[in-house]
């Protein structure tokens, strides 16, 4: 076994074995950098569109029920 280690084209052998083996290591990495950074951004866009949610919710909450209240509203300059 050490002979065959001592050839060069046993070096170059393992190089290339590790090469291939970093490349993939590289390739995994960037996919997962890559999926995390779209969940954050998703978790980012659901917080805006509860947040935005959230207020329409209160406007409408505090909004007149009635056309007369709307009358009632505008009359009095409360709108």
């Amino acid at each position: 076994m050490m002979a065959f280690l001592a050839r060069p084209i046993a070096k170059w052998l393992i190089a290339g074995v590790v090469a291939v083996v970093l490349t993939g290591v590289a390739v995994y990495l960037t996919g997962a950098l890559r999926q995390a950074g779209r969940d954050a951004e998703r978790a980012d866009q659901n917080a805006k569109t509860i947040e935005r949610q959230e207020t329409i919710n209160d406007a409408d909450a505090r909004g007149p029920r009635t056309p007369d209240a709307v009358y009632r509203r505008l009359r009095d300059g409360n709108f």
